[in-house]
């Protein structure tokens, strides 16, 4: 493993100092993002997160994300980040964690992981922040479903 720079020390220091915060804020986020997109009872896109997937889906498919403002780009981006990580523990089981492999593509990145179900090693991991970047960066008619399948298969292939 190799040595970490100073400015990796002081940003995992940074993150490690703030995932209980992180964690704690990510459901009241989704339920603010549900009331955004206009689910009549917000909290069920906690409760329900399959259901919200469906919404969102909808939602998403035909929505021109680069006419948003840069700020509301990233704002849009940690909801669906949120959501997705979310996502993949209601069907995986798991925890959040902060990924503080240096080796890693999402090194210092909070990532969901140790899943429980489904005979997935417990080494292996996946990064809402990166599954959600290549969302972002598809053309109208993208599927968020799709982009989430994906990235499950990705788990079970690394588990083989």
């Amino acid at each position: 493993m190799r040595e970490l720079t100073l400015e990796e020390k002081e940003i995992q220091t940074k993150r490690r100092k703030a995932f209980r915060s992180f964690v704690a804020g990510i459901k009241p986020a989704i339920i603010e993002f549900a009331g955004f997109v206009g689910v009549e009872n917000p909290q069920t896109a906690v409760d329900k997160p399959e259901k919200f997937l469906q919404v969102l889906e909808l939602f998403l498919k035909n929505q021109d994300i680069s006419e948003l403002d840069r700020e509301d780009q990233q704002t849009f981006h940690t909801m669906l980040m949120y959501y997705v990580g979310e996502l993949l523990l209601y069907r995986h089981g798991g925890i959040w964690f902060l990924n503080e492999n240096p080796d890693s593509e999402s090194f210092l990145h909070y990532v969901v992981g140790y899943f429980e179900r489904d005979g997935v090693s417990k080494e292996l991991f996946l990064d809402p922040f990166n599954i959600i970047q290549g969302f972002m960066q598809t053309k109208i008619g993208r599927s968020l479903t799709e982009i989430i399948r994906e990235a499950e298969e990705n788990i079970y292939q690394k588990n083989e």
